[in-house]
C-alpha cells in the first residue's frame, strides 16, 4: 500500500528504527525468533523501495492515498508506479477524519 509521505519522514524512520539482537529478541514472536541479519536485510531493502516511491510520487500529493486507475489502493513496484504517473492512471485520495473508503468506478 503506497501513500505519499513527507520525504523527512520517511528519513526520519529510516534513521531512528535501529534496535539491537536483544531488543528484538524480546519482543513477543508468534514462531520461532527471525534471523536478525534477514530482518536487518529486509528493513533495508523496505527502505531503499520507500525512497524510490517518495522520489516519484508529486510533492503537492503529499499525505494522500495513492490509488490505480479504478480507484484501488495502489501495491505494486516503483516502476510500476513510474509507468502508472507516466500514463496518468493514478488517482491520488485526500482523506479526512469521519470520511468513507472512497469507491471510484469508471463508466
Amino acid at each position: 500500500i503506497v501513500m505519499s509521505v513527507s520525504p523527512c519522514v520517511q528519513r526520519e524512520a529510516a534513521r531512528t528504527s535501529h534496535y539491537s539482537r536483544e531488543e528484538i529478541a524480546e519482543l513477543d514472536w508468534s514462531g520461532a525468533l527471525p534471523d536478525f541479519a534477514l530482518l536487518k536485510a529486509q528493513w533495508r531493502k523496505a527502505v531503499g523501495e520507500a525512497r524510490r516511491f517518495i522520489e516519484l510520487l508529486p510533492e503537492e500529493e503529499v499525505g494522500h492515498a495513492v490509488l490505480n486507475q479504478n480507484g484501488v489502493v495502489f501495491h505494486n513496484t516503483p516502476e510500476q508506479l513510474q509507468n502508472d504517473l507516466d500514463e496518468q492512471s493514478i488517482r491520488f485520495h485526500r482523506g479526512h477524519i469521519g470520511g468513507a473508503w472512497p469507491q471510484m468506478k469508471i463508466q
